[in-house]
């Protein structure tokens, strides 16, 4: 069984057992709280964002709209 695992313990001198359940196999997981009071993250509320890369067209205004030609003429 200790042969298939990795312990990343180095060579198991007295007890394998002890040692597997040291190991990284064993090791709690910490769930992230998704509601409440410990589940505000700053990080990801730096992240993120609205989907628009930039300003729709349709917000601008009609002297800063490009055409369609001008667009097409622009990307060439």
């Amino acid at each position: 069984m200790a042969g298939k695992v990795q312990l990343n313990k180095g060579k198991i001198r007295d007890n394998a057992l002890k040692a597997l359940v040291k190991s990284n196999l064993f090791r709690h997981k910490v769930e992230r709280k998704r509601k409440g009071k410990g589940s505000y993250n700053r990080q990801e509320a730096k992240k993120w964002r609205d989907g628009f890369d930039t300003v729709p067209s349709f917000l601008l205004p009609a002297s800063r709209r490009m055409s369609n030609v001008e667009a097409f003429s622009a990307a060439a």
